[in-house]
C-alpha cells in the first residue's frame, strides 16, 4: 500500500517568484496538481510591453519609454490578479498558486534607475507601489527558487519564445544581482520567502512536462505555510 502523501491543513495562496527561465510555471502546474489547487499563471501572453521591452534591450532606443510605462501595466495587472487570488482563495477554500509577486517587481525597476526610469519617476513609482502592497492581502507564502544565471539562461534558451531572444546571460546576471539587492531580503524579513535551489535537471516526461515536485521540498513548503 503506498503511504498517503501529506496535504495542506488549510487552503492557502502560494507564489512562486524567480528570475527569468527559472521555471516558475513549471513548478506551479505540478504543485497545482500536488496540493488540488488552481495554477495563476502570469499575465505575459496579454502584456503589449514585454515584446518592446526586450526589443529595447536589443537596441531599439526609441522604446527608452517602455522600462517604466511596463511597470505601471503590471502593477495594474498585479494588483488585480492578487486580489482575485486572495478572494479565490477564501471563497472557494482552494489552494492558489500563482506566479510572480508584485513586491518583486522592484528588482527589475532598479536595474532601469538612474537611466531609462529617472530618479524622480523611481521613487515615485516606489511609493505607488508601497500604497498597494499596504492594501493587499498577503500570501501565505513565497518560494524562490534559486537557480544560476546559466542555467537559467539554457532553460529560456530550450523553450524558444522569440521575444525573449535578446535575454543574454548578462541581462540574466544583472536581473540576478537586482533580486539580491532589493529583492529576496525584503521577503526573507517578512518571513514570507522560502528558497528552494532549483538547478538540478528536472525530472520531466516527454513533453517536457515536470513530473512531480520532490516530496522533501513539499514537507517544507507545508511546513512553512503551516509556522506562519
Amino acid at each position: 500500500m503506498s503511504q498517503k502523501l501529506r496535504q495542506l491543513t488549510r487552503p492557502s495562496h502560494i507564489i512562486i517568484d524567480g528570475p527569468i527561465g527559472a521555471g516558475k510555471t513549471t513548478f506551479g502546474e505540478c504543485l497545482a496538481k500536488r496540493f488540488n489547487g488552481v495554477h495563476v499563471k502570469e499575465p505575459v501572453t496579454n502584456d503589449p510591453y514585454l515584446p518592446r521591452l526586450y526589443d529595447f534591450i536589443d537596441g531599439n532606443k526609441k522604446e527608452a519609454h517602455v522600462p517604466l510605462v511596463m511597470q505601471y501595466w503590471l502593477l495594474i495587472m498585479r494588483m488585480l490578479q492578487n486580489q482575485w487570488v486572495a478572494h479565490a482563495v477564501a471563497v472557494e477554500g482552494i489552494t492558489h498558486i500563482q506566479d510572480r509577486y508584485i513586491l518583486l517587481d522592484r528588482a527589475f525597476q532598479s536595474m532601469f534607475k538612474g537611466r531609462e526610469i529617472s530618479e524622480e519617476d523611481y521613487e515615485i513609482l516606489q511609493d505607488v507601489m508601497s500604497r498597494v502592497l499596504r492594501v493587499l492581502p498577503r500570501p501565505d507564502i513565497v518560494i524562490g527558487l534559486r537557480v544560476t544565471p546559466q542555467i537559467a539562461c539554457e532553460r529560456r534558451e530550450r523553450r524558444a519564445r522569440d521575444f525573449e531572444r535578446p535575454v543574454t546571460v548578462d541581462y540574466l546576471i544583472a536581473l540576478d544581482e537586482a533580486y539580491e539587492r532589493v529583492g529576496w531580503p525584503t521577503l526573507r524579513k517578512m518571513g514570507l520567502l522560502l528558497e528552494i535551489d532549483w538547478n538540478a535537471d528536472l525530472d520531466t516526461d516527454n513533453d517536457g512536462n515536470l513530473i512531480e515536485i520532490p516530496e522533501p521540498i513539499i514537507e517544507q513548503i507545508i511546513n512553512h505555510i503551516e509556522a506562519s
